[in-house]
């Protein structure tokens, strides 16, 4: 409350340590990012919003998995203070590696852009391509390795934090 009041009474010289504070340089990255994700869907311009929602999603989540892992990672490995708790057990990183592949082989299956939302249903239809994989189509697989990417992306989220099971949420450094 007391550093609340010193800045607006004016007094900044209190304040300028707290404004340094390490969260502020990733969130205004995050920031830049964001705006530039913004400014070209902007020049872009394809038709079909699920693209543009779908591609701020996943950037953001990247964003604070990369964040929230290289704090884990600078708490295990500092030189000082070094906190053997913050690892990544070896399943968790086995689901993290799973999670790229799959999401990777998504990726690939989602740019492979075979229909059209700008133009008739029947447009749509002739740019269908034949079956990849014995009754499944582009769209299937996307949805096949999307969905086992997530599950293994849900996995490592769930188990990121096995060493810490005995510690107490505040005792965290990471949050």
């Amino acid at each position: 409350w007391g550093k609340l009041k010193s800045s607006l009474s004016g007094n900044w010289c209190e304040v300028k340590p707290d404004i340094l504070n390490k969260k502020l340089v990733p969130t205004i990255l995050i920031l830049l990012v964001n705006i530039a994700m913004a400014v070209f869907f902007l020049y872009k311009r394809k038709p079909g919003v699920s693209r543009y929602i779908l591609a701020i999603m996943m950037v953001n989540m990247v964003l604070y998995i990369i964040y929230y892992i290289s704090n884990k990672l600078y708490y295990r490995f500092r030189s000082i203070n070094w906190r053997p708790s913050e690892g990544l057990r070896i399943v968790t990183c086995s689901y993290g590696i799973a999670s790229l592949l799959f999401m990777a082989g998504a990726v690939v299956f989602f740019i492979k852009e075979l229909k059209t939302s700008a133009g008739t249903a029947a447009e749509s239809r002739n740019l269908n391509a034949s079956c990849y994989f014995l009754i499944f189509d582009n769209h299937d697989m996307w949805h096949f390795l999307s969905a086992a990417g997530l599950f293994y992306l849900f996995m490592f989220i769930l188990t990121i934090e096995d060493y810490n099971m005995a510690q107490p949420r505040n005792k965290i450094p990471v949050f």
